[in-house]
């Protein structure tokens, strides 16, 4: 049975908006009660964008109520995928990516230090945009030189995308020094554990805060450039292993990570020639 009240609440402590929360509550008063139904009426209507995003929004909830459990979650999600938008740009590569020969003058022209920390950690280890901002203290780990990507022991109630946890090594002995270096000169008065914090109130760094941050760095970049430059410049590093690139994206499917590399058709063709030949 779907029950609204509860996830209404949940929603707004998540800090959606009212009409995120009016649009999927609508939906979901459709779906029937039981199970079986529910499953048979979401696949006749699996192209339904909206009504699939409040399926997947409504359990999470269920997940944080400890109604289903994180496999029983996992399970779930895979089963009911979110269909692909269709519009002008449907087909067509979206985004884009920077050579590293870019990537240290891109830093040295964001606006603030928080700010050349965060754009420098999107291209270093290939974080989204929620996982740098959530991004805490006690998930570098400085003497293992990893950075875990976990939901784990939060009050916050962040976790990775589709609860998929990762681990991205911390390649250098330099990287850990500018990791050492930030945490250090870390005010004493913040009461958060977040690696980046707005340096004028100390408060954590917002999504918007960060886009505007990419924005003032270059003109063109966005948050998830920064992951797309990172998974391209890591595949042709690994002589093009993508299962490497897939692994370290945390992509439990491999074509999303092919769409992020942006593989030239030319590139395929002579892929394909030399494979065959």
């Amino acid at each position: 049975m779907i029950e609204l009240k509860g996830y209404t609440e949940w929603m707004l402590q998540t800090q959606k908006s009212k009409g995120t929360i009016e649009d999927y509550c609508f939906e979901l008063k459709k779906i029937p009660d039981d199970f079986k139904e529910q499953q048979t009426y979401l696949l006749e209507n699996r192209k339904k964008r909206m009504l699939v995003s409040a399926y997947r929004s409504y359990l999470n909830y269920l997940k944080f109520i400890k109604t289903i459990s994180r496999n029983e979650l996992l399970e779930l999600l895979d089963t009911i995928q979110l269909p692909k938008k269709r519009g002008r740009s449907h087909g067509k590569k979206s985004g884009r990516s920077f050579q590293y020969e870019q990537w240290g003058d891109i830093v040295k022209n964001a606006p603030n230090r928080a700010a050349k920390m965060g754009i420098w950690l999107g291209f270093n280890y290939g974080l989204r945009l929620s996982e740098i901002i959530f991004l805490r203290i006690q998930d570098v780990d400085l003497d293992q030189m990893l950075i875990h990507i976990t939901g784990e022991n939060r009050k916050d109630e962040w976790h990775p995308k589709h609860y998929r946890e990762r681990v991205v090594p911390i390649s250098t002995k330099i990287q850990k020094e500018i990791f050492e270096k930030w945490i250090k000169r870390r005010p004493s008065g913040i009461k958060h554990t977040y690696l980046l914090w707005v340096e004028r109130t100390g408060l954590q760094v917002s999504g918007r805060t960060f886009q505007r941050w990419c924005k003032e760095a270059h003109s063109e970049l966005r948050p998830h450039d920064l992951r797309r430059s990172y998974a391209i410049n890591l595949y042709y590093k690994t002589d093009k292993d993508v299962k490497v690139v897939q692994l370290a994206l945390g992509h439990s499917d491999v074509g999303t990570t092919s769409n992020y590399l942006l593989i030239e058709e030319t590139e395929y063709l002579d892929k394909v020639r030399s494979a065959l030949s």
